[in-house]
């Protein structure tokens, strides 16, 4: 009899793909051992382009061999090391972070590696190549968002219109004192969807005052397209818009009523230039075609009038 003891070493594997994620967000580097093993004790170590971005040894981090610009924002999964999770969190990326990275784990009687690809994508703030129409008295939305959505709630962000500031929000609330009066208490931001990179403006109780171009910037945004651009359109609610499909209803009721007093307002300044006798002369034409559309009532198909007339017997009177 003999024995033979089997030690498997595990495997550490990294994701095939690309790890996306848009700058100033915080992203997870997967990396983990299959079989699990306990790295707790061993050595993990991340690089990105030859620098050391992590590395823990013997249960604790050593920063010394760290480079300036990771401090503070790397951490791995210390409570998850023990199930084989070497995976790294980078807090706040900026755009050079983008690239490829590799996880190597060390231990006695193995040393190991594989890599992952950050792709770090750039926002743009985006607002309306399409101007916004609004009616006196209504309110708007003014849309703009950053692409690829980023979490804002951190960010400063300036509405303004004409070089007047129509809204400031900065450190995660709204700053009233800073906007111009006229817009007091009628713009809000969805603060909410802020996190998905909307910055949209809702605008009450619209003013022909307030048609212009809005821009919507965010200046502390990583990108180079920081600024969006809306037009906004201010109308009277008579103003006749039914080429518009999207508007609403009274819309088309308004432009059916200009459109008749139209009507109306052509024929009679018509019947004014031309003058009496022709008006005259009009109404007994229509007389005229009105008799004989009533006399051709009467007629047999096919026969005349005076024929027919003629066939109808007397009836005599009644004593």
């Amino acid at each position: 009899m003999c024995y033979i003891n089997l030690s498997v070493e595990p495997l550490l594997i990294c994701p095939s793909g690309h790890i996306e994620v848009t700058s100033d967000d915080d992203v997870v580097l997967p990396c983990h051992l299959e079989p699990p093993v306990d790295a707790s004790g061993e050595a993990v170590e991340w690089r990105h382009r030859n620098t050391t971005v992590l590395l823990y040894e013997r249960g604790k981090y050593i920063d010394a061999e760290k480079k300036d610009r990771f401090k503070g924002r790397t951490s791995l999964f210390t409570e998850r090391l023990t199930e084989g999770n070497l995976s790294l969190k980078l807090f706040s990326v900026p755009l050079r972070d983008n690239g490829q990275y590799q996880c190597f784990f060390r231990s006695k009687s193995q040393d190991k590696s594989c890599s992952v690809i950050l792709t770090v994508d750039e926002p743009e703030v985006m607002g309306s190549d399409e101007p916004v129409t609004a009616e006196v008295g209504d309110d708007v939305i003014l849309p703009c968002h950053v692409e690829p959505s980023a979490n804002l709630m951190k960010l400063t962000v300036e509405w303004r219109c004409n070089n007047s500031m129509v809204h400031l929000y900065r450190s995660q609330k709204d700053v009233p004192e800073m906007q111009d009066e006229r817009f007091r208490n009628r713009t809000f931001l969805f603060h909410e969807e802020l996190v998905h990179g909307n910055v949209s403006l809702k605008l009450t109780n619209v003013t022909k005052e307030d048609a212009g171009n809005y821009s919507c910037y965010i200046p502390r945004l990583t990108s180079k397209v920081k600024r969006g651009n809306v037009t906004l359109n201010v109308v009277s609610p008579d103003q006749c818009t039914c080429p518009d499909p999207h508007k609403k209803k009274k819309h088309d009721e308004s432009c059916h009523y200009w459109t008749l007093g139209l009507g109306l307002g052509l024929g009679l300044g018509l019947g004014l230039g031309l003058g009496i006798p022709l008006v005259v002369c009009i109404v007994r034409i229509f007389l005229l075609w009105n008799k004989y559309v009533r006399n051709r009532g009467f007629a047999e198909p096919g026969g005349e009038n005076d024929n027919h007339l003629a066939n109808v017997p007397n009836i005599p009177e009644r004593e």
